[in-house]
């Protein structure tokens, strides 16, 4: 993959042969339940990103400085769910819950996308804020979970990310990332005015990058492919997030929100589940139990580890009084797609 003509992009077209449903939600309420001097509510709030981590599937937050730990068995999730949290570092105020009603919407880490890197010790978890201001710039590191996460500032990584993509800074909104092979990958969530970008980065660099505490010169983008993902009613989908597959592909989840830039919410009028191998980019819309075209906000998605059949997702429900959900769905189709297909 090598970075293009800045105004290509691969157009995914709608395939009937794929299929993605809904089949059952589960509310994620944690098991220990309300923190005020933790600053924590009883559930997950905002979620926007998740990954396999050890015997878990973590989920990051957007809107609150919390990692959260669902626990899976050979069966799905442990039943009654067993969601722990793990609290990052406060933000301004002490504070690490931001929202319009306390004010401080604005000071979030807008963590949006993680991933797992295994180690001599075990599983690591990276993950990584949406990087349209400077407070969004920070990668938060967990070694393991009972250890404390720490926050590393990645300007650099996000300058060149923004670079390689040839936008403002504003316009910048990572919202995905997974490894695939010897690379991080990064989901740039396009619009109207730009496209959705998957954009690569040496993993070893960029790990060893962080280790150092983000000394010195920044990993390189080396790669970039951007994305044309259609519209429903006038909104553009873009990319939520992203998972890898075994064999190299890339598989994606897309939502048509009704917003111009990274800051400010907006009604979903769609998600699409899609994917990429080569030059091809297939994608169908997400159905609800009832087979309508789903208005969830879904931003974070797994393939599960046992059941090839079957995704995980999580929901922002951009409400601060709601719980995200844990949704499950079934797919088929997928595996049929080849390159050139």
């Amino acid at each position: 993959m090598t970075i293009g003509d800045p105004n290509a992009a691969l157009k995914a077209s709608m395939d009937p042969a794929l299929h993605a449903r809904i089949v059952s939600r589960r509310p994620l309420f944690l098991t220990a339940g309300a923190d005020p001097h933790e600053d924590r509510l009883g559930f997950v709030r905002a979620a926007s990103g998740l990954c396999w981590y050890r015997e878990y599937l973590a989920i990051v937050q957007d809107d609150a400085a919390f990692l959260a730990l669902c626990a899976f068995n050979e069966r799905g999730p442990v039943e009654p769910l067993d969601v722990r949290s793990v609290a990052l570092p406060r933000g301004p105020g002490g504070r690490r819950r931001f929202e319009k009603e306390l004010g401080n919407k604005l000071d979030k880490y807008d963590f949006e996308s993680c991933f797992a890197v295994e180690g001599p010790a075990g599983a690591r978890l990276f993950a990584f804020g949406s990087g349209p201001m400077a407070q969004r710039r920070h990668v938060a590191v967990l070694e393991d979970e009972l250890a404390a996460a720490r926050l590393v500032r990645a300007d650099a990584l996000y300058e060149n990310l923004r670079v390689a993509c040839a936008i403002p800074n504003e316009v910048l909104n990572i919202e995905g990332a997974f490894v695939c092979d010897a690379d991080a990958c990064f989901l740039q969530r396009g619009n109207a005015a730009h496209s959705s970008a998957v954009l690569r980065v040496r993993l070893d660099e960029l790990v060893r990058w962080l280790d150092n505490d983000a000394k010195g010169p920044a990993p390189l983008v080396r790669g970039i492919l951007r994305h044309d993902l259609g519209c429903v009613d006038g909104v553009t989908f873009g990319f939520t997030d992203g998972f890898a597959l075994a064999d190299g592909r890339m598989v994606f989840l897309a939502a048509a929100e009704d917003t111009d830039n990274p800051i400010d919410d907006g009604a979903v009028l769609g998600m699409r589940l899609g994917v990429v191998r080569g030059g091809a980019a297939r994608m169908c819309d997400l159905r609800d139990e009832h087979g309508r075209s789903a208005t969830i906000k879904a931003e974070g998605i797994a393939v599960d580890r046992r059941e090839p059949g079957r995704l995980w997702l999580v929901t922002d429900a951009d409400n601060a009084t709601e719980p995200a959900e844990l949704i499950e769905v079934a797919w088929r189709g997928f595996d049929e797609l080849a390159d050139g297909a």
